[in-house]
């Protein structure tokens, strides 16, 4: 899933979006998420770090808070990305 703007080039919010949609799909209940506003950090090149946090429901029910950090690399051409180091907690 990418989102390029205009000329295609990535951008930070891309570099969220696709960060947001890697780890929604590590969750146990991920339609019940809630993310927070993210620091991101553009390194240039097509590659950005993003740290967030998330809400959602646990196996009981429960909300909780999920805190993760990864790094997002855009292939030149802004269509294709890969997500590395990835850190949950």
């Amino acid at each position: 899933m990418l989102f390029s703007c205009g000329d295609g080039k990535p951008t930070e919010i891309d570099a969220e979006l696709e960060a947001q949609y890697y780890i929604q799909s590590l969750l146990k209940s991920p339609g019940t998420t809630d993310f927070r506003i993210a620091k991101t950090y553009d390194y240039g090149d097509g590659e950005f770090s993003v740290e967030s946090y998330v809400e959602s429901e646990n196996g009981f029910g429960g909300i909780v808070r999920t805190n993760y950090s990864c790094t997002v690399k855009f292939t030149p051409d802004g269509k294709k990305r890969t997500i590395s180091n990835v850190k949950i907690d």
